[in-house]
């Protein structure tokens, strides 16, 4: 699935591949060449873009697991601190052991 800077890349991919089309269409000029390599040097760019995205994406999504695992953690302490009856329950295991 893709995170919103990759769908915002995605977008710009279209219009950026037509133009670098029409620039290899045309007759070969200086000021042509020049305007091809400032337009393949951003499809470079979306690139490296892309795959940065990527690795924040996953940084991202190792985060929430993380916090998603503190958080059930968190729960059940909290669970366990409300809840006398686990704690009656506990003693009597320990005093039939």
């Amino acid at each position: 699935m893709m995170n919103d800077v990759q769908r915002i890349l995605w977008d710009m991919q279209g219009p950026l591949n037509e133009e670098i089309s029409k620039m290899n269409s045309h007759v070969p000029s200086p000021y042509r060449q020049a305007s091809l390599d400032r337009l393949n040097k951003v499809a470079d760019l979306i690139k490296e873009v892309w795959k940065v995205s990527e690795a924040v994406q996953a940084v991202v999504d190792a985060g929430k697991s993380v916090v998603e695992s503190e958080a059930d953690a968190r729960r059940q302490q909290v669970t366990h601190w409300k809840n006398p009856t686990i704690d009656i329950l506990e003693q009597a295991i320990k005093e039939v052991e």
